[in-house]
């Protein structure tokens, strides 16, 4: 393709004129709405767009994945100053599938824009949960508190004969609500850790989707 008289390629007019428009808005709703879960959601829509734009929908992309946890995961403007940049980070971010691909954004980030400040080292780790939890046919994970809710896409194809050994793996902890409509895992610690320590929510997130995936295979 090659760009019009007016300087516009030709067969994106439209588009080219509905992303900047997009774009703006996401801007403004970032900078007014900086909270992990608008991100969240922000995200999601976006990627889901331009999945529907390429074509590129298959049957494990007819669900999204939200992932609602206690972490304090973003990127502060001392890191990425300019909107339009890093609105560009939460996206590609955010699309990330694999371990490759998480290691070329990593590379890319300390190559712009200097050592990973802890914040956007746990927004990484979130991607990295939210692409795991899509794996395992979660459609959402939230946290309020202690409890941890892991909803299943109602039509993932697990091995239900292996829920109770999952179960077993997080004595008193993990329990499973066979529900049509909304089938879910939850989990919530009954006893404190040794030390009295609250669980890291990433990796309370991360030993269940695990869990999960395994009725996969």
């Amino acid at each position: 393709m090659v760009p019009n008289s007016t300087g516009i390629w030709k067969r994106s007019d439209t588009i080219c004129t509905a992303k900047c428009l997009v774009i703006t808005a996401l801007v403004i709703l970032i900078n007014h709405l900086r909270t992990k879960k608008t991100i969240d959601t922000i995200e999601n829509m976006l990627n889901e767009a331009v999945k529907h734009l390429k074509g590129e929908l298959s049957e494990e992309d007819t669900f999204t994945t939200a992932l609602d946890v206690n972490v304090d995961a973003y990127i502060p403007d001392s890191y990425i100053p300019n909107e339009y940049h890093k609105l560009d980070i939460y996206k590609r971010i955010a699309a990330i599938e694999s371990e490759e691909e998480m290691d070329d954004m990593i590379e890319e980030l300390i190559d712009r824009f200097g050592d990973i400040p802890k914040k956007v080292e746990l927004l990484l780790e979130v991607a990295r949960l939210k692409n795991l939890a899509h794996q395992a046919y979660v459609t959402e994970v939230t946290q309020k508190g202690v409890t941890y809710t892991f909803r299943m896409y109602e039509k993932a194809k697990i091995h239900v004969e292996r829920i109770p050994d999952l179960l077993k793996q997080f004595p008193e902890a993990l329990s499973f609500k066979a529900d049509v409509s909304d089938p879910k895992f939850i989990y919530q610690k009954k006893k404190k850790t040794k030390r009295g320590e609250v669980e890291n929510p990433i990796e309370v997130v991360k030993k269940v989707l695990i869990g999960i995936k395994g009725l996969l295979d």
